[in-house]
């Protein structure tokens, strides 16, 4: 038995039970639809994600993080940061920022006291 035979569905010379127009087609393809939706972990719903930061929530997570450096290091803290993250948005550049402190804070508290002690 060949594959392409006389379609009765939509009467082309084709493989049959591949015609879009067949009905058992559409029953088949139905059939493993379904199959695939009720398998498939990809067709969950998942949680939106949330909103990108808004400005006014930048500068006040910024403000936060920058409560822990001296005054004189926020603008160059804050440039740099921006610098390597605003083409991915304001958590990047929050990510940045944070790690910009927490890797400079010991060194300018040594700084700090060294100040003071000469």
């Amino acid at each position: 038995m060949s594959d392409f035979q006389q379609c009765p569905e939509c009467t082309k010379r084709h493989s049959f039970h591949l015609c879009p127009f067949s009905k058992l087609h559409r029953e088949v393809q139905s059939f493993l639809h379904k199959q695939k939706i009720y398998d498939c972990k990809a067709f969950e719903q998942k949680p939106a994600p949330p909103p990108p930061m808004t400005q006014e929530q930048y500068r006040k997570e910024q403000e936060e993080i920058l409560a822990d450096v001296p005054k004189e290091f926020h603008s160059a803290f804050s440039m740099m940061s921006y610098e390597r993250g605003h083409s991915a948005g304001y958590e990047e550049c929050i990510g940045y920022l944070k790690e910009l402190v927490h890797e400079l804070k010991t060194p300018i508290a040594n700084f700090e006291n060294r100040i003071r002690n000469s």
